[in-house]
């Protein structure tokens, strides 16, 4: 019994030495998976610093001590100040870009309206990206509503009289100063919207859904070479190319269906289950229709790339479920890309999911429209052309296993 099991561990051993693909699959893939993960996270669950730290810029139009001074105590370990932004118009150009979060405006009359009148309405306006998680809004806010607050009370200390008791008690009521703080979505005017979780939620999950279809296209192609058919069409004269062709539309036609029913579960499941409703403005539907065409084309395009290379359904399985996993993590998918650190975030740039979430973040929070997923879709269409040509090259040279 002992030499049979030697025998058959030999032959296994013997086996899985040959699959060169497999044991990449098996070792790569997971630890650059890992290395990605740990470095996406890496501020966030550090111990020995705050964790999450975001970028804000100050746009100081009043050029006051006062303002100088909110300026300086908006600065911690977990809200860094980005430089170098002096106008209004730079700051929202760096929001829409992705570059910054948050721009605190300070107007003109600021220090006077300031010492004036504590809980004047609109003191200071908060530019933020619409894409930013609610919960790191919120922090941010709440830390600029404590920095007012700060000040209120130096300056109150600088001047003690009589009535100093009741009028600072009011002044620095923490309800009494959310007032000062006036929000403004960066976007296109009455259609960029602060994020709910289902308009977070249903684009990110629908892009990695969409290039899943890496699995049954795969199948697919490896089920016609075992069997025969893909040799019987080519003597058919039918070229390679023809047959990439002839998958294509079909899948296409697939991811859009899977993307409908996507949408119809934030529009009308979620709510069912006491979540909020995904909504949208008529005049954003065609934008996002045309995003979906075009996400689909470079998802399957990468598919039947992935298709004409592998030789098993094991190595479709490995390479195309943790190749897409990898892909989520460095798009965004799975880590929202603001809590990643600098170095990571400029790393998110070669995944084609993050081009996908980024078009549909455009239209769907900035209402941006044709104008913002331009970029993106033209990123994902080179894409999705270069990885057609790619395979159709490979199945002419016989790369293709048939």
């Amino acid at each position: 019994m002992a030499r049979i099991l030697m025998a058959l561990w030999r032959k296994e051993w013997l086996a899985l030495s040959r699959d060169r693909f497999g044991l990449a699959t098996l070792f790569v893939m997971p630890a650059v998976f890992i290395l990605i993960m740990s470095l996406a996270l890496r501020d966030t669950l550090r111990p020995d610093s705050s964790g999450l730290q975001l970028k804000y810029a100050v746009v100081d139009l009043d050029g006051t001590p006062t303002s100088r001074d909110l300026a300086e105590l908006l600065a911690t370990r977990a809200f860094v100040s980005e430089p170098g932004l002096a106008t209004e118009a730079g700051a929202r150009q760096a929001i829409a870009a992705g570059r910054l979060p948050f721009a605190v405006l300070v107007p003109r009359g600021f220090e006077e309206r300031f010492l004036a009148e504590a809980g004047a309405p609109g003191l200071v306006t908060l530019q933020l990206d619409p894409t930013v998680a609610a919960m790191a809004r919120s922090a941010f806010r709440q830390h600029l509503v404590g920095v007012l607050g700060t000040l209120k009370a130096k300056s109150f200390l600088r001047s003690l009289g009589p009535g100093f008791g009741g009028a600072a008690a009011s002044a620095l009521d923490p309800q009494s100063l959310q007032a000062t703080v006036a929000e403004a979505t960066v976007g296109r005017a009455g259609l960029a919207v602060p994020p709910t979780a289902v308009q977070q939620t249903v684009p990110a999950w629908l892009i990695f859904g969409m290039f899943f279809v890496v699995l049954p296209l795969s199948a697919i192609f490896i089920t016609e070479r075992q069997h025969g058919t893909l040799q019987r069409q080519l003597s058919l004269g039918l070229g390679h190319g023809t047959l990439l062709l002839g998958k294509l539309l079909p899948f296409m036609a697939i991811n859009l269906i899977q993307a409908v029913l996507m949408l119809c579960v934030g529009v009308w499941l979620v709510p069912l289950f006491g979540g909020e409703a995904l909504t949208l403005p008529p005049a954003l539907w065609p934008p996002m229709a045309f995003m979906a065409l075009v996400l689909s084309f470079a998802a399957v395009s990468w598919a039947l790339l992935v298709a004409s290379v592998v030789r098993t359904t094991e190595q479709a399985t490995v390479f195309g479920g943790v190749g897409n996993i990898i892909l989520g993590a460095l798009g965004g998918i799975m880590v929202p890309r603001f809590v990643m650190p600098a170095e990571m975030r400029a790393l998110t740039n070669i995944s084609p999911m993050a081009w996908g979430l980024d078009g549909f973040h455009a239209v769907m929070l900035r209402g941006e429209g044709w104008s913002g997923l331009a970029p993106f879709a033209a990123r994902l269409a080179i894409f999705g052309l270069a990885a057609l040509l790619l395979a159709a090259g490979l199945a002419r040279r016989g790369k293709v296993h048939t």
